[in-house]
């Protein structure tokens, strides 16, 4: 299994949220960097995925909007993917 750690002390901006992929999914330069390039990635991944938020008060300050767009991305992700698994601890 990959594991990518979105951590909200770490993530300051979108560039550092899609660099967390990139490096644990090793993906090529041609990744478009975005929402849209992240679900094709993941609705097309065979592996299994884990990706866990933390201090995600802090991601939600650094993405802004698109903090819940991430969210509802991963919401339906879930629900046609049974290998990827998003979870905020606490």
């Amino acid at each position: 299994m990959k594991i990518i750690i979105l951590d909200g002390n770490k993530i300051k901006n979108t560039k550092h949220f899609h660099k967390a992929f990139i490096k644990a999914l090793d993906l090529p330069r041609s990744y478009g960097k975005n929402l849209d390039a992240l679900n094709d990635v993941l609705t097309s991944a065979q592996e299994e995925i884990g990706i866990i938020a933390v201090n995600t008060s802090l991601l939600s300050e650094a993405l802004g909007t698109r903090w819940q767009s991430f969210l509802q991305l991963m919401e339906d992700v879930d629900l046609e993917k049974s290998n990827i698994h998003f979870t905020i601890p606490f």
